[in-house]
Order: C-alpha cells, then structure tokens, then sequence
C-alpha cells in the first residue's frame, strides 16, 4: 500500500505538469478543477478527519486545527496562492519563497499519510483528497513556470522537488511512527494541523475560484459534485 500511495503522489504530479504541456487547458478548465478539489477537499476534512481527530485529542483538536490554518495563512504569503491554485501578486514570477512555501505544504501533507494510516478508511479518503489536489495545482505550477519562459532543466528540478516532498515527507513520519498507529501519538496532532491546512485552502478555493467571489451554475454544480462524491465515500458507496 505504502509503494501505491507514492506512486500515487508522484504521478499526480506527471499528470498535472502533462496536461499543461500536452493540451494547455484554459483557466476556465483549470477552475473548475480546483472547484471540485475545493469541495472534496473540505466534505472530507468534516466528515472524515475532523470527528477521527476529535476522537484521539477530544477538546485539543482545535488547538491544532487552528495551528494549522495559521500556518497555512503564513506559507500563503510567501507562496503567493499557489497551492489553491493562482499568484496573489500581479507579476508571475516563481521565486525560492514561492517553492519553498509550497515544499513545506506538500511535505506537510506526507507527512499525515505516514504510518500505516493509508489503510484506514479516513486514512484513504483523505489520500484521494491530497491527489485530487495535487493534480490542479501542478497544473498551476507548470502553468506559471511556463508563462515564466523557465528553462527545461531548471523546470523539472522545480516539479521533481515538488514531487519529491509529499513522498519525502511521508517517509520521515514513518520513520518516527512505524507501523503501528496505536503507539504513533504523533499522528492526530499531525492530521489536526493538516486538517486546518486544508480547510484554509478549500475555502479560499471555493470563495476565489470564481470571478468577483460570485458562483455561477457551472460552479455550482461542480461544488456539489466534489461534496457528493466526498459523501459516497464516507458512506462506502
């Protein structure tokens, strides 16, 4: 399972860079990706990580739910809004503090798929949730070093350490975890502050992936989508 997921990480990233390079898809296509990313990414942190971390650190989850919003509130200053899918700035350049924001989110995100938590069924959905993610924001990614005139070789160093840092990260908390969730009391902290990461990031999507904060019926139907597949999931459909 643990080969599965990082392969899974990995091609996320190929497909998403592939579909830049190969079909150059309009920012309409591109926001409606990041549209249902948004929404299966929150249903997911409500119905699934929320109640499991609940469980573990009772009224200490918000503590790091928290924790993890304002780290994400942070990276995305530096980042600029890449990984919920755009530039904050006018210009479009991708700079060290750019990759650097957005390394530290995707190994932060490893980081909670460390362990054996994969073969839980929260464990999986929220492994979907990440590659649903990881997809639209390579795209992002490719898109702005693109738009950039990035050089081929500096190119593939930005998307290989990109990644990298989800499988990297993962490893890492397997290191200290082991196989064994039962004694990895790491892991609830570590999913609570992915968890308000991730929320930071799906609500930004759903609020600023539309023009002028407003939904149109494509959107909103893409939005229902996500949350009704997030739904089948959490019912075993």
């Amino acid at each position: 399972m643990q080969l599965t997921v990082i392969i899974g990480l990995l091609f996320s990233v190929v497909l998403g860079s592939g579909i830049v390079l190969s079909l150059r898809p309009k920012p309409a296509v591109i926001k409606m990706m990041l549209a249902f990313s948004g929404a299966y990414l929150l249903s997911v942190c409500v119905l699934e990580l929320i109640p499991e971390i609940y469980f573990s650190l009772e009224e200490r989850s918000g503590l790091f739910i928290l924790a993890g919003f304002l780290i994400q509130l942070v990276l995305s200053y530096f980042s600029e809004g890449v990984e919920h899918g755009h530039m904050h700035t006018g210009h479009r350049t991708f700079t060290a503090p750019v990759l650097f924001s957005l390394v530290i989110h995707s190994f932060a995100e490893g980081m909670a798929l460390g362990g054996d938590i994969t073969h839980t069924d929260f464990g999986k959905a929220l492994f979907a949730g990440i590659l649903l993610h990881k997809v639209p924001i390579a795209i992002v990614v490719t898109s702005v070093l693109v738009s950039d005139n990035v050089k081929t070789p500096r190119m593939l160093g930005v998307l290989i350490l990109f990644a990298l840092s989800a499988p990297a990260g993962m490893w890492l908390s397997g290191l200290g975890f082991g196989d064994d969730l039962s004694e990895a009391i790491w892991v609830p902290i570590l999913l609570a502050v992915v968890a308000g990461m991730l929320l930071h990031i799906s609500t930004i999507i759903l609020f600023e992936s539309s023009h002028d904060h407003r939904f149109n019926a494509m959107k909103l139907l893409i939005i229902l989508l996500g949350v009704a597949v997030a739904l089948g999931v959490y019912f075993r459909l």
